[in-house]
């Protein structure tokens, strides 16, 4: 029993000796993990170090071989120099690859190796060059927003820094600052337009930064000059004797540079003024900088005015042989004058003053003025209404009173004595000069009857003309005068009756 008791508690004592081992082992492994996680992950763990290591070793390697590339120079060349050495690692056989070369200036140049490492290869100027590490310099470490942008003058843009892994300070310069210029807020790029059209490449910059070198990426910046808006509007009128601008121009922006031209070739900036009758073109060109020239072409017009011409009178009669002036005044052109008729008057001009000369007829004419057209002005008209009197008779002669025909018998000078050609009925001595008078009144009062002074005057011939015919004479006797018998018409007659034919006596004036 005891025996078995031992060994019984022996196997429980193992059992438990066994539990805390392994608890122990349990508890030192983690610790020993913890450590060695430690030595493997840390800042200074053996993964980083080896990292570093290969870096060191690429480095190394990379170096060698950009060292080796100097000899295979020195086979075909005597010295070694920047543009001969930057030919060779670019075209000759190498165990790297290079994926970009700039070239700095006369005596630096930049390249990166295996997407990563970043030299400076100087010229030493005798006959080597040497060859710096700057650090780690990989493309995608710096990224923007975008490659390229468009402008259009003078609104600015932006891009945006989207990765920065080195973290170091963004800087940004432009390769053409009349194209565009820079400024840089935090990761923000802004674009600001020049006056000049154009591409200009953005360059943008990283600083170096402990194992990181400077690190670059490039945007490309169209520019593209602005639009200038231009209103023209020509001058259109009457000519009214002023200087007038030739064009109204507005522009934006307001401050654009504004030149004209009436040739298309010549530009002043002196507006022209346009005064007399014309129409022509005018070219306006609109200019500023950082904008498209803008040009306009234009049609100018003055118009002529109404012209001006005002007669002395616009109507008149005119007896036979006498003549007659009119005036013509306020005229914008050299006077002519017309007649409608010339069988009835004619006209003549001097200067302003319009003469007219009748014929011996009784008529109308229409006597036309005008004032003739000129540069500014058109013709103008302004008529007179003229009637022309007969100034003499001739015996027989045919004319109208009040719409009934008479003969001439007899002219004066003032007055001319006229026969009836019908008869008016039948008359006696009683009633023969009641008979006249009514005759006379159906004339409007244009005659009177012959007196028997004027009755005996008429020659024989005359007195026997055509029917009997006979006058009063004189207003108080109450008698009728026979003027065919030359005798008052005889009372022993005074129940016969005679068809007989008034004689008038009418001023000329009265004729038409």
């Amino acid at each position: 029993m005891k025996k078995y008791t031992k060994a019984k508690n022996s196997i429980v004592k193992n059992q438990g000796i066994t539990l805390i081992a392994l608890i122990v082992t349990i508890i030192t492994m983690l610790i020993l993990a913890g450590v060695s996680l430690s030595v493997l992950l840390g800042n200074n763990g053996v993964l980083n170090r080896a990292g570093k290591t290969k870096k060191i070793y690429d480095v190394t390697s990379i170096k060698e071989a950009l060292e080796i590339e100097k000899g295979e120079i020195g086979i075909d060349r005597k010295e070694v120099n920047l543009d001969n050495y930057l030919e060779q690692i670019q075209n000759g056989e190498k165990a790297y690859d290079l994926n970009s070369t700039e070239k700095i200036d006369d005596k630096n140049a930049e390249i990166i190796v295996n997407d990563e490492y970043k030299f400076l290869i100087k010229d030493k100027e005798n006959g080597d060059v040497e060859i710096i590490y700057e650090g780690i310099a990989k493309p995608g470490d710096l990224a923007l927003s975008s490659s390229s942008g468009i402008y259009t003058y003078p609104t600015s843009g932006t891009f945006s820094v989207i990765n920065n892994v080195s973290g170091g300070a963004i800087s940004a310069t432009s390769s053409n600052e009349s194209i565009a210029t820079v400024s840089v807020d935090g990761n923000i790029i802004t674009v600001i337009p020049g006056t000049i059209a154009g591409k200009a490449i953005i360059t943008v910059k990283s600083a170096a930064v402990g194992e990181y070198a400077e690190n670059k990426a490039t945007y490309e910046a169209t520019v593209n000059n602005g639009t200038i808006s231009v209103t023209a509007t020509p001058y259109t009128g009457t000519y009214d004797g002023q200087a007038h601008n030739a064009v109204t121009v507005t522009t934006t922006p307001a401050d654009a540079k504004k030149e004209y031209s009436t040739d298309g070739k010549n530009y002043s900036t002196t507006m022209p003024t346009v005064t007399n009758v014309t129409s022509y073109t005018i070219s306006v060109r609109v200019s500023k900088a950082g904008y498209k020239t803008e040009t306009v072409t234009k049609t100018v017009t003055v118009n002529k005015a109404a012209g001006g011409l005002s007669l002395s009178a616009t109507s008149g009669t005119i007896t036979y042989p006498n003549t007659k002036s009119i005036t013509a005044s306020g005229n914008t052109g050299t006077i002519s004058a017309s007649s409608s008729n010339t069988n009835v008057a004619t006209v003549s001009v001097s200067g302003n003053t319009i003469t007219i000369t009748p014929k011996n007829v009784n008529g109308t004419a229409t006597i036309t003025v005008t004032s003739a057209a000129t540069t500014n002005y058109n013709a103008k008209s302004a008529t007179y209404s003229l009637t022309v009197k007969k100034g003499t008779y001739s015996v027989g002669e045919s004319v109208t009173v009040g719409g009934k025909a008479f003969y001439v018998i007899g002219d004066n000078g003032t007055n001319v004595t006229l026969l009836y050609k019908s008869t008016i009925g039948t008359a006696n001595w009683a009633n023969a000069k009641s008979q006249a008078s009514t005759f006379g009144s159906n004339l409007g009062g244009t005659g009177r009857l012959m007196t028997k002074a004027e009755a005996s005057g008429l020659s024989n011939t005359i007195r026997y003309v055509g029917f009997e015919y006979w006058l009063a004479d004189e207003q108080s006797s109450g008698k009728a005068w026979d003027v065919k018998e030359g005798g008052w018409f005889n009372p022993d007659y005074k129940w016969c009756t005679i068809n007989v034919r008034p004689v008038l006596v009418i001023s000329k004036s009265k004729l038409s």
